[in-house]
């Protein structure tokens, strides 16, 4: 199976609140566990929307690929969200593999006790940094 990451555009914008409000993601999130609302999801989408790619399937670019999950950069920021589904198969360390490529310098934020976080982003070369008001920090620099 081979991925790709593509820029996000607004027909995404049902998928990607469906990512952010999985239960597994609300429990991890560093501003709020609360659900958010479409309302509220589609404000911020509009100012953030350049910033996220879909981890989709490039095998089957036909059918306009299968969308795995999606990554966001803000700054030298990094996250990743993983659509349920598709946790423990590998893709996330192949498209954290891909996002690396594209910036010399990432920050990655994991709240305390995201063990499956934390092993992606240590596994991909990322390095404790610091620690902050319940989450780690870990660096990469190309």
């Amino acid at each position: 199976m081979y991925i790709r990451l593509r820029p996000a555009t607004i027909k995404d914008a049902n998928i990607l609140l469906e990512w952010k409000n999985d239960p597994t993601m609300r429990k991890f999130s560093i501003k709020t566990h609360d659900e958010i609302k479409l309302e509220d999801h589609l404000k911020w989408l509009e100012k953030h929307l350049s910033e996220i790619y879909i981890i989709e399937d490039a095998d089957n670019l036909l059918y306009d690929g299968i969308a795995y999950g999606d990554i966001r950069f803000e700054g030298d920021e990094i996250a990743i969200k993983l659509d349920p589904k598709f946790r423990g198969a590998g893709i996330g360390s192949r498209a954290l593999h891909l996002a690396m490529k594209m910036k010399k310098h990432l920050v990655a934020k994991i709240v305390n006790g995201n063990i499956a976080s934390m092993n992606l982003f240590t596994s991909c070369g990322f390095k404790f940094k610091s620690y902050e008001d319940g989450y780690y920090v870990l660096e990469y620099n190309q």
